[in-house]
């Protein structure tokens, strides 16, 4: 098992590139609204374009990091505690209890199907 910081390093590194493109998107369509005529859309528009821009960098490259360093490896105790009370819920099983990667390409799971009204 590895531990907390190599693998919260890991998760990083995989989410970063995803985070940061996403951020740069959502920024430049807020951006955007600037640009219109209502003063009151561009004004919403670049609060939530620095809002995207904060939330990217300061909160997730450097709030998340230092708190999830200050536990150490103590930082799932909670998980592991609560592992025996929750129930255990996996959405890529079917009604029958089947796996969807498990299920032969070409066929279709009968599934229970709430009505929306």
């Amino acid at each position: 098992m590895l531990s907390s910081l190599t693998s919260f390093s890991v998760r990083r590194r995989r989410t970063a590139r995803v985070i940061t493109a996403a951020a740069a998107i959502m920024t430049g369509v807020f951006g955007s609204f600037v640009l219109g005529d209502l003063r009151a859309i561009g004004l919403i528009g670049l609060g939530l374009a620095v809002a995207v821009l904060v939330d990217a960098t300061v909160v997730r490259m450097l709030l998340v990091p230092a708190t999830m360093e200050l536990p150490g490896d103590h930082d799932r105790w909670l998980q592991r505690r609560l592992r025996r009370v929750l129930p255990c819920v996996d959405i890529d099983v079917d009604v029958e209890g089947r796996r969807h990667d498990a299920i032969a390409p070409g066929t279709t799971p009968e599934r229970e199907l709430a009505e929306v009204r």
